[in-house]
């Protein structure tokens, strides 16, 4: 109440409350009635704040009448002086007219006039007009600001039934919900927050619909109206950084940059802000440019250990944590996370804790350590749950998902994906619905629906780009060219893992470019032009070695392995595949290890070296029924078919590759199907079969015919 009449007509500004729960929490500063000079120097580096206003009060009860005694004090936090002290002891029901009587003297003693008639009544509009629900919206701001949304959410839900009208209720309740993650209910509250907000002042009433507009995703409205507000208050940061916020997140990262160097030319303290030097690591993050990010996440962190703000440098070193793991470094990023979590934790933001956990989880995940990435994005999941944040509860759940992924666990894999995507439609999370998508395709595809999975991987595409997330974006792409490459439409999977490259690259997101060019090494392989495939292979193992991924890096291995073997170098294929086969083992990745068996298998069997190639081939197929992909059985059956017709036993050998071409064919998967067709045929021609030289004459036509150059060559080469 005091602070909303202080603020009426415009001539004072007022340190926003939640601005000052911050500092509290970062100076560990108890609540008291005056402050000593230097601590009062401290708040006002922390807030930029020329003066003070502290007080206490005491509720007498019942038996006193229901009365209340409130002290007030200004301090000027500049030179430490009381400029005004103020005592009155009222009952309950004369509280408003204290605070009014309070204001009137405040504001004299600060030369500030009288409030108009016009601000009076937009003053009244501003605050509940039945005590209850003005506690309850007091109680629920309070909590809001100490990260406990669901108490926040309640307590704000019980004031909108009392007071219905009120419009900054809804627009705090709304504010909970999106804390929550549900931006379908987030939006409808600030609609109605809008709705009512036209009696209010200026601010208030722009304040409110940039929350709403914001919410809504109207980003053009939106950074119209922070920018608007800016321009009212140049002096309050605030609006400055909000319009920053909302250009990163409208994907306008160059944008909000260049309103961020504006704030950083604001003199001192306001442009030295720590808040914006946050907002910058944000917005370089979002345009790719992870040093930037790194550096600006770096410089807030200083200053919140100058200023003592534990708070600032928990996002900070969260910030500067994220940009490390773009950046491949590791060792940085789990350091950055571990010191950032118990900072949050000290500042009861549990949530803020859980999400430096995760993300610790996402550097184990990257380099490969899957038990150690469950236990943490288990652990943090817990969390979510006890908070109540269901946005990040669906983003652990997806995380969760990915582990068992990678691990094989297909079916597994699919119900954690399947609660994320409910999560997402049910609060509206259009970008978590898009990643949603992209998983489950990735599962259709490991369990052999590749229509189906191309259909999400398409709607996963588009949902990326209507959100403007260029990294989700990026990776449909590459796992599309995935789907396409199996499906036999090498040059429209060459073209996807194109575009995921230079994406990638433009975010500087090393991973993911590694990634894409794993997908052209293929698609160049099976188009015969092995110098091009060696080149993009190579890039993306020497990403993966220095970043550290070692299972990633063992795929690399791999994928070498099948081009050695195609330039005729069996014993660098050998040994690029048996190293392969140690590192999956380790990291207990069943599908992985089955297809660096086969491969192990065909590099002896070029080699003669018939026993070790039967014992790998064998390995390969006692591994294969584990893994949830198809893949791996396929290659594991392609390997022991070649095993057994080396070892004199054609029936057997036809027979596996019959079996193997009807659920090639069945599911669609064109490169292994012509792989078996081309075995069948080799074996038929070494029999003395009188109909395999026209069975490979077709293999050769229909694999040039649809672009698998490298395939045409050896099965005319097998004909002849």
């Amino acid at each position: 109440m005091l602070s909303t009449e202080l603020a009426a007509g415009e001539q004072l500004r007022t340190v926003p409350g939640e601005n000052v729960t911050r500092m509290k929490i970062d100076l560990n500063l108890a609540d008291a009635d005056a402050f000593g000079r230097e601590t009062l120097q401290r708040i006002r580096q922390h807030l930029g704040s020329d003066l003070l206003i502290t007080g206490s009060y005491l509720a007498m009860g019942k038996e006193a009448s229901d009365k209340i005694r409130i002290d007030f004090r200004l301090q000027d936090a500049a030179v430490g002086e009381t400029l005004a002290s103020i005592s009155e002891t009222v009952t309950e029901g004369e509280l408003l007219d204290l605070v009014s009587r309070t204001v009137e003297e405040l504001r004299s003693k600060l030369g500030v006039g009288a409030i108009s008639e016009t601000d009076a009544s937009a003053v009244r509009a501003s605050l509940p007009s039945y005590p209850e629900a003005a506690r309850l919206y007091s109680e629920g701001l309070e909590r809001l600001r100490v990260f406990e949304a669901i108490a926040a959410r309640d307590r704000l839900q019980e004031a909108v039934n009392i007071e219905p009208e009120h419009a900054q209720s809804h627009s705090a309740l709304a504010a909970a919900w999106s804390a929550l993650g549900y931006e379908s209910k987030a939006r409808e509250q600030a609609k109605t927050a809008f709705d009512l907000s036209n009696s209010l002042s200026r601010e208030d009433r722009l304040s409110i619909e940039g929350r709403y507009r914001e919410i809504s995703r109207d980003w053009t409205k939106a950074i119209e109206i922070y920018r608007t507000l800016w321009n009212f208050f140049p002096d309050n940061i605030d609006y400055g950084i909000r319009l920053a916020t909302v250009q990163t997140s409208a994907g306008q990262g160059q944008g909000a940059l260049t309103t961020i160097d504006q704030l950083h030319e604001l003199p001192a303290p306001l442009g030295a802000d720590p808040r914006i030097d946050l907002a910058e690591a944000k917005a370089a993050g979002t345009v790719g440019d992870f040093k930037r990010e790194q550096v600006a996440a770096a410089r807030a962190s200083a200053k919140g250990r100058a200023q003592g703000a534990g708070l600032v440098v928990a996002q900070a070193r969260s910030l500067e944590g994220s940009a490390w793991e773009r950046l491949g470094q590791h060792d940085h990023a789990v350091a950055a996370f571990v010191e950032a979590r118990p900072l949050f934790t000290a500042a009861s933001d549990l949530r803020g804790a859980a999400l430096a956990l995760q993300l610790s989880g996402d550097v184990l995940y990257d380099k490969g350590d899957f038990v150690g990435a469950m236990k943490v994005h288990e652990e943090a999941l817990a969390v979510f749950r006890q908070v109540g944040a269901d946005q990040n509860v669906a983003g652990a759940l997806n995380r969760i998902g990915n582990v068992l992924y990678d691990q094989g666990k297909l079916a597994e894999a699919k119900a954690y994906y399947e609660q994320t995507l409910r999560l997402d439609r049910e609060m509206g999370n259009r970008a978590g619905e898009a990643g949603s998508l992209g998983n489950l395709a990735n599962v259709l595809d490991g369990l052999g629906d590749l229509e189906g999975s191309r259909k999400l991987q398409e709607e996963g595409l588009q949902a990326f780009t209507a959100v403007g997330d260029k990294r989700g974006l990026a990776s449909t792409l590459n796992n599309l060219g995935v789907v396409l490459a199996e499906m036999g439409e090498l040059d429209e999977a060459k073209k996807r893992f194109g575009q995921a490259l230079e994406t990638q690259r433009q975010n500087a997101y090393r991973r993911g470019e590694a990634y894409a060019l794993s997908g052209l090494g293929d698609v160049h392989l099976l188009q015969d032009d092995l110098a091009e495939s060696r080149k993009r292979m190579e890039e993306a193992l020497a990403i993966r070695k220095d970043m550290g991924e070692q299972l990633n890096t063992a795929l690399s291995q791999l994928q070498l392995a099948a081009l050695s073997l195609e330039e005729a170098k069996p014993a660098e294929s050998e040994k690029l595949a048996l190293t392969a086969v140690y590192e999956f083992r380790k990291e207990k990745s069943p599908d992985q290890e089955a297809s660096a068996n086969a491969m192990l298998a065909r590099s002896l069997l070029a080699q003669g070296k018939l026993a070790d190639a039967e014992s790998a081939a064998q390995r390969a197929a006692s591994l294969s029924p584990k893994a949830g992909s198809r893949l791996p059985r396929f290659d594991a059956a392609l390997a022991m078919a070649r095993v057994l017709a080396a070892s004199g036993k054609i029936a057997e050998a036809e027979k596996t590759l019959t079996s193997l071409l009807n659920e090639t064919a069945k599911f669609g998967y064109v490169p292994y199907e012509f792989e078996a067709r081309l075995a069948l045929g080799e074996i038929e021609i070494k029999a003395g079969r009188s109909s395999a030289r026209s069975q490979l004459s077709v293999v050769e036509k229909e694999a040039r015919a649809k672009g698998f150059l490298l395939l045409a060559s050896k099965a005319a080469k097998a004909k002849n």
